[in-house]
């Protein structure tokens, strides 16, 4: 296991060396472009807590029956990536969790990074499920 620094707050988070677990793929600058993020190009830290974060908007959408509105659609994804990053068996296989809870509680665009992946597989998962 790597070891656990504490993170200080005094700069901006796009300036924090993150760890490579802790980094979308593609970066900012190429998803401005236009290049869409994919869930299997990211690392197995970040497919883990995305997938799980999946499981628990279906469970929530079974339960409540309504994706919450665009305007909290990031707040949303931001509650359950951060639940996800407390699953026993994700923190026991990466040793990064605690960095990505980190980078999500300081960075806004990994967030939407992570909250858009979350709920453009969430989409996928859905349609799959009605119509098969």
């Amino acid at each position: 296991m790597a070891s656990h620094k504490k993170f200080k707050h005094s700069r901006p988070a796009n300036e924090i060396q993150w760890p490579a677990g802790v980094q979308l793929v593609p970066g900012p600058e190429t998803v401005l472009s236009g290049k869409k993020r994919r869930l299997n190009d990211q690392p197995f830290v970040l497919q883990s807590v995305i997938r799980h974060a999946i499981l628990q908007a279906t469970d929530d959408i079974i339960l409540k029956m309504n994706w919450p509105e665009e305007n909290r659609r990031v707040v949303y994804g931001k509650e359950l990536i951060l639940k996800a990053c407390q699953d026993d068996k994700i923190i026991r296989t990466y040793d990064v969790v605690r960095e990505v809870k980190q980078r999500i509680k300081v960075d806004p665009e990994f967030t939407k990074g992570l909250s858009d992946l979350v709920s453009s597989m969430f989409y996928i998962s859905c349609h799959l499920t009605i119509f098969t």
